[in-house]
């Protein structure tokens, strides 16, 4: 941190002099990414270094633990600023934010300042009353990305989820990754994509895995009509059965731009059968199980 707060000396005159703050020449810094940052302190010293820069336009956190809420909470410009907390690459092993139920509810009450545009976070660890208040506090439809890990689909989250999923237009990735394969209902499942009744043309790559779905997969089959554009479909590990799966590749028969399905980790009978029937009903789509 002293770093960035010394005073900038230079000592060969240039027209550079009068572009140089006396703090800090930062105050130019348009974007901040942050690595394996986890400390508080750390966190709280940088925000007050950056807090009145008025190009700032990006922040992004990578795999930082506690004190992300202590720099953002600092910031001044906050509604001009985009913030990104995980990756955003499309891999499936991305990194993530690790939550505890503590960082989840003071995260949440930043975010709605914030112009949010990917959350990629691990949840394991956090109470549901603290997972419905992280995901309540997303407000803005310009988030292209949300991925939750380890997450437990209780009937609230879900409830909260499936009300905020129709508005956010420019969601490219969404990911739901179970808690330990749990149970999910029927009417948490209804809950979660029943409600999508409108297309959201940005969303090209969709993950539901870790879920024990069995024979309530069905609202989130028929959502898939919503989305034109999806090119990658995981539905790996929920116990998918074989009426859910007839029922999905008739509804991406018509799904013409999906280019890869993973279905791995489902009961449905042998790899060659499985395949087989993928590619009569969509001959130009890879599948993995």
């Amino acid at each position: 941190m002293r770093l960035f707060t010394k005073p900038i000396v230079i000592s060969t005159p240039s027209r550079s002099t009068n572009l140089c703050s006396k703090r800090s020449c930062l105050k130019f810094l348009k974007i901040v990414i942050c690595y394996y940052f986890d400390n508080a302190q750390t966190f709280k010293d940088l925000g007050a270094v950056i807090r009145n820069f008025k190009h700032l336009k990006t922040i992004r956190f990578m795999e930082c633990g506690d004190g992300i809420y202590e720099l953002l909470d600092q910031i001044t410009n906050s509604s001009m600023c985009s913030l990104m907390i995980g990756s955003d690459d499309f891999v499936d092993a991305m990194p993530s934010v690790s939550m505890t139920s503590a960082r989840a509810e003071k995260l949440a009450g930043v975010l709605p300042r914030l112009n949010v545009t990917s959350l990629n976070v691990k949840v394991v660890e956090c109470c549901a009353a603290a997972v419905n208040q992280l995901v309540s506090s997303i407000t803005h439809k310009t988030l292209q990305e949300l991925s939750l890990r380890g997450i437990h689909l209780t009937p609230a989250v879900a409830v909260v989820l499936g009300q905020l999923l129709p508005e956010l237009s420019s969601l490219r990735t969404l990911e739901l990754h179970g808690k330990s394969e749990s149970i999910l209902q029927f009417e948490e499942m209804e809950a979660l994509f029943g409600g999508i009744n409108k297309a959201l043309p940005n969303l090209v790559r969709l993950t539901v895995t870790g879920f024990n779905a069995r024979g309530t997969l069905a609202p989130l089959i028929i959502s898939c009509d919503y989305f034109p554009n999806l090119r990658w479909l995981k539905l790996s590990n929920l116990n998918m059965d074989e009426s859910d799966f007839l029922d999905l590749l008739e509804i991406l028969r018509y799904t013409s731009k999906l280019q890869v399905l993973l279905l791995d980790g489902n009961p449905l009978g042998s790899k060659d059968m499985v395949r087989s029937i993928v590619k009569q009903a969509l001959p130009r789509v890879p599948v993995q199980y």
